[in-house]
């Protein structure tokens, strides 16, 4: 709904999807070691009506990428109308509030509440995080 953050960065809006390979996909990845247990893609949504946007609380955003595994916290990237970010929480730290960043697919969109900037990402842990599509 307007232009993309990562453009800024010279790249663009991409995602990966999981997919079961058909059988010649698997042979040729089995053969040059290239991991193809995910599919790769990018986004143009093209439409003649103009989308709503409701009014939210917070900040929308689209989980750009897969979880980023680090030791005690849940982390992602995120890319949204202030551009692409992490955003991190302690996995000690989940409530009722915060409990979808256990598990946000790439391109699922979510919406969080105010974040405290830590050294790794913007901290949700004290804040909401609501899944608006997945």
């Amino acid at each position: 709904q307007g232009h993309c953050p990562a453009l800024a960065d010279n790249d663009w809006c991409h995602t990966s999807l999981q997919w079961v390979p058909p059988p010649w996909v698997n042979r040729l990845s089995e053969e040059t070691g290239l991991d193809r247990t995910r599919i790769k893609m990018s986004y143009l949504v093209v439409s003649k009506v103009p989308a709503t946007v409701p009014h939210l609380e917070g900040t929308v955003a689209r989980v750009v990428s897969e979880p980023l595994h680090t030791k005690g916290r849940l982390r992602y990237i995120v890319c949204g109308q202030t551009g692409r970010f992490p955003i991190v929480m302690p996995s000690s730290r989940v409530s009722p509030q915060t409990q979808p960043m256990e598990r946000l697919p790439p391109g699922t969109v979510v919406e969080f509440g105010p974040t405290q900037p830590k050294g790794d990402g913007e901290d949700v842990s004290k804040s909401f995080v609501r899944v608006l599509r997945p």
